[in-house]
């Protein structure tokens, strides 16, 4: 992996702007190639052997993006001694990053054993919104205003989540997912949803296509990802099982939050030693291994929930992946809030290349 901090001058000084994130290799390791691999995964999802298969189920399923495999990453920030002195700096931070997190698994507890399928409506919907804050947050760092034609920003944003929200409801109408077509004005409100998405994605690409006839020139790399992040809601659509919906934008989420995570640690650890842009593999290893200790500890949890336990014990441990899922969906906004001055000049200068 290449580091931030190359020896050579080449690297971000270039006459001519760059239309990539983090550079052409990453951007297609961790942004476009896990495409096919989500396509592969969801075909073979289709298919009889998986679906009769518990043990290939589980491969799915712990393996790539539906698994906790990536949830690890959250909580290595926490070995960054940078990081950790950050998250005990005030207590706006002591209560994010400190006090957030049980208060979470104690409250999907107390909602596992209360309102179990409402506590299940609230986590589809945060996880959602958990994948479409990430493309939305990664499709901003594309921009690069008065290089390239960019249309509006918060139309992007809205393009995105307009088309992921009518994709799912209309997947969640077919097959009354949750109860969903008992909601009043489900049908209505899925096809409000519906024209919206068509109206946002249209006036996106207008406003491109107004700006490259004005004579800026086009950012293929960040067009090409805006679209996948569209387009890998549309199966929710065909879908024959609704949990499949989420498994194209789930495995692409994976590839990307653990890329993001791999050049950070990487580059970061680069710098701290002065390796003058060799490539340090140990930190990302470490940041690997931290991922593969969550993940048993979340499985093995998960494996009292399915053996003869208990209805209470059961309910306790349903609670507590409740929670840490939840605690996945709120460390990572805050960890990677670049409107905030931490993340922007501790996080951010080690994933975009020098401009």
């Amino acid at each position: 992996m290449q580091t931030y901090y190359r020896s050579d001058e080449s690297f971000g000084n270039n006459a001519v702007a760059s239309p990539w994130l983090i550079g052409v290799k990453e951007d297609t390791l961790f942004f476009f190639l896990p495409v096919f691999a989500a396509l592969a995964i969801f075909a073979l999802a289709q298919h009889p052997l998986v679906n009769n298969s518990f043990f290939l189920a589980m491969i799915a399923a712990y393996g790539f993006g539906l698994g906790p495999f990536h949830q690890g990453a959250s909580w290595f920030t926490y070995f960054d001694k940078e990081n950790f002195a950050y998250y005990a700096s005030n207590n706006l931070n002591r209560f994010r990053f400190f006090v957030m997190p049980p208060l979470l698994i104690f409250i999907g507890i107390v909602a596992t054993i209360a309102c179990p399928q409402f506590l299940f409506a609230v986590l589809v919907v945060l996880h959602i919104d958990h994948l479409l804050q990430q493309s939305v947050r990664l499709a901003r760092l594309y921009r690069q205003e008065g290089k390239f034609a960019t249309a509006n920003f918060k139309l992007e944003a809205i393009s995105q989540y307009c088309v992921a929200a009518a994709c799912t409801m209309i997947g969640a109408y077919r097959f009354d997912f949750l109860q969903f077509c008992s909601v009043p004005y489900a049908l209505v409100a899925t096809g409000i949803a519906s024209v919206a998405a068509v109206l946002a994605t249209a006036a996106y690409i207008e406003g491109i296509v107004r700006q490259h006839r004005a004579g800026s020139p086009l950012q293929v790399p960040a067009l090409l990802f805006w679209a996948v992040s569209l387009l890998a809601w549309v199966p929710a659509i065909f879908v024959t099982n609704f949990f499949h919906a989420f498994l194209i934008p789930l495995t692409i989420h994976w590839f990307q939050f653990i890329g993001m995570n791999a050049v950070l640690v990487e580059r970061k650890a680069a710098k701290a030693r002065g390796t003058n842009g060799k490539m340090l593999l140990a930190p990302v290893l470490t940041l690997l291994a931290m991922c593969f200790i969550y993940m048993s500890i979340f499985i093995g949890i998960d494996f009292v929930c399915h053996t003869h336990a208990s209805v209470i014990v059961k309910g306790l441990c349903l609670g507590v992946l409740a929670g840490l899922a939840m605690c996945h969906y709120s460390l990572d906004t805050f960890i990677w809030r670049f409107q905030d001055d931490y993340p922007r000049e501790h996080i951010l200068p080690y994933i975009l290349p020098k401009r």
